[in-house]
């Protein structure tokens, strides 16, 4: 039977392709993080990633799920993502994945809102075997998840459910 998938190998991918920028120039010295939207066969997708000296630390994505109805109308239509997320293993244990999670999920409420949603529907699938990835779901997408059969493993696994309304991103100071 096939193990869930690790989110760590996208870290040590997403590593390559930093190298790449940093040597190219494309990145600078300074960057401390990146949030983009790339195209996936179910719509829109985001990832955001964090460095720390060239060094990418964790890596949050957001997969794209089918559109559900809003809880407050049922017309409204609901952003539905799949979260995955890994934090370079000298890095856990330090509340960095929690950190990283918190700024993604902040940074993806407020593309949603400038793109006119008015709810964020996010889900976490995690192993019973990983529970450093259960605390942070819980922490960060909602703290009581419900057992179920991660799909293409057919391994037990906790599911996260949380909704979010979306509001108008904080005035930034300068």
């Amino acid at each position: 039977m096939p193990a869930i998938a690790d989110p760590s190998d996208i870290l040590a991918n997403v590593q390559v392709a930093a190298d790449a920028a940093f040597a190219s120039g494309v990145f600078e010295d300074s960057i401390r993080e990146v949030f983009q939207d790339f195209d996936d066969p179910e719509g829109i997708g985001f990832m955001y990633d964090e460095f720390e000296k060239r060094t990418v630390i964790a890596i949050v994505r957001f997969g794209p799920l089918p559109p559900l109805p809003s809880p407050a109308t049922g017309e409204d239509k609901v952003a539905h993502f799949q979260i995955v997320y890994a934090v370079r293993a000298e890095f856990q244990g330090q509340g960095r994945g929690k950190r990283a999670v918190a700024a993604a999920v902040l940074r993806l409420k407020n593309e949603l809102f400038r793109r006119g949603y008015k709810f964020l529907c996010l889900m976490a699938i995690v192993g019973n075997d990983n529970a450093p990835s259960q605390k942070l779901a819980a922490a960060t997408i909602w703290p009581n998840p419900s057992d179920c059969i991660e799909g293409v493993s057919g391994l037990p696994a906790k599911r996260y459910l949380g909704v979010f309304a979306l509001e108008p991103p904080a005035a930034e100071t300068t």
